[in-house]
């Protein structure tokens, strides 16, 4: 778990520092036609988080023999995806497509985490 704190100091700050400074440097970068895609990106941000803290999971899952479960659960997570794209974006556009991949990013963490972290309790008995 000493991955995942890593990764929290690291992401946690990058995230605030882009998702505050994104009005000032999306424009400069790619101009000002793209000043609408400021607030879709902040909202983003926080999908990437997720991501990569899933990501650590599903590899750590996969390295201790358990990756048909990790499998099992990306198909679950395409589902969630699909449907919520299929509901956010039509609504919200940009921003739903966003608020989608948070929904995504956030139970694939939460989902990983709980499966991690009950297989861990379990190698832990069994190496009493």
């Amino acid at each position: 778990m000493r991955i995942i704190r890593v990764l929290l100091l690291l992401l946690v700050p990058v995230a605030i520092l882009l998702f505050f400074s994104a009005s000032f440097f999306i424009p400069i970068i790619f101009g000002k036609n793209f000043t609408p895609s400021i607030h879709p990106f902040q909202i983003h941000l926080f999908s990437l988080i997720f991501l990569n803290l899933w990501v650590t999971l599903w590899a750590a899952l996969s390295a201790r023999g358990k990756a048909g479960l990790a499998c099992l659960v990306q198909m679950i997570l395409l589902g969630i995806n699909y449907f919520s794209n299929r509901k956010l974006i039509p609504l919200y556009g940009t921003q739903g497509a966003a608020w989608s991949a948070n929904i995504t990013h956030a139970s694939g963490f939460i989902i990983f985490f709980v499966i991690y972290y009950l297989d861990k309790l379990t190698l832990l008995k069994n190496n009493k």
